[in-house]
């Protein structure tokens, strides 16, 4: 055992011990406390222009990073409560059906199909201006995928 493995305990540091699913929950905790900050230092509309998705700053190419950050925001504590509530449950069990790896890039291809979904929407429906933040496209991904490969399973 060389000295790196010694200070970091025999098991290494307890973040990348839980499962990719609690991981999750624990970054999207972080990044809610993050942006109430960044709200209250630079206020509401830092939090909509930078964070959130808005279909008119996509679709114009200004703020195409919002695709990906908007899966780790949430708009209130209601919000982010149910979003990993659900993550919670879906994700523990789908992660231990198909694998670290492969949950860890359906949650982000999810979330991303899911904020270009809603950049479709608002172009078709045209309502560019409305913002969108939250995981539930990355949820209803994981959700679709359970209902593939285990139609019939309860989830707790």
């Amino acid at each position: 055992m060389n000295n790196y493995e010694v200070s970091r305990g025999k098991r290494g540091f307890f973040f990348f011990r839980l499962s990719l699913t609690n991981q999750l929950i624990i970054v999207n905790v972080l990044c809610y406390l993050l942006s109430f900050v960044l709200i209250l230092i630079y206020g509401e509309s830092f939090f909509s222009n930078n964070l959130a998705v808005t279909p008119g700053l996509v679709l114009s190419g200004q703020k195409v990073w919002t695709v990906f950050t908007s899966i780790f925001i949430h708009a209130n504590l209601f919000h982010i409560f149910a979003n990993m509530f659900s993550l919670f449950f879906l994700g523990n069990f789908l992660e231990k059906i198909i694998g670290r790896k492969r949950f860890f890039w359906l949650y982000l291809v999810a979330g991303i199909l899911g904020s270009l979904f809603f950049v479709g929407a608002g172009f078709i429906f045209s309502n560019l201006t409305t913002p969108a933040v939250g995981a539930s496209g990355a949820l209803f991904g994981l959700l679709g995928v359970l209902a593939v490969l285990v139609p019939y399973s309860k989830i707790y």
